[in-house]
């Protein structure tokens, strides 16, 4: 951004001198910009004045969160993003529910009873989700 103000002004006094408006002696153009980037320079590293600015912000209460914890939790149970649209959740359960449905492992104890658990913490996701996109 300075370089660009320093091109500009550098094209004002060039065209300054050209009409004979500026009185700079036998200073040429680049002599007279160059002694403005110094100053220029020398500001910068001027320390800046305390700040005397006093916090007057008053803290507001932080809105509240987007997703419920048992909500969060349902989206973690379907293995999907928060913010998934409805129709993507349903297909997910759907897909879900045919891998783990109860039925598909009743020869199978052990395989049976992780399939009834994982069913039936999906349905209780899926029931979470249904009601919030409900609303």
């Amino acid at each position: 951004m300075f370089n660009r103000l320093f091109n500009v002004l550098k094209a004002n006094l060039n065209s300054a001198l050209e009409k004979d408006e500026f009185n700079a002696g036998d200073k040429t153009v680049d002599e007279i910009y160059d002694e403005y980037v110094r100053k220029m320079k020398e500001t910068e590293q001027q320390t800046p004045p305390p700040n005397n600015f006093q916090h007057t912000h008053t803290h507001k209460t932080p809105p509240p969160p987007l997703w419920t914890s048992e909500e969060l939790e349902a989206f973690k149970a379907l293995e999907i993003q928060p913010g998934t649209p409805f129709e993507q959740i349903k297909v997910t359960y759907k897909a879900m529910m045919k891998k783990y449905h109860p039925d598909k492992f009743h020869n199978e104890p052990n395989k049976y009873k992780s399939a009834l658990e994982i069913s039936q913490k999906i349905n209780k996701a899926f029931d979470v989700l249904e009601k919030k996109y409900a609303k």
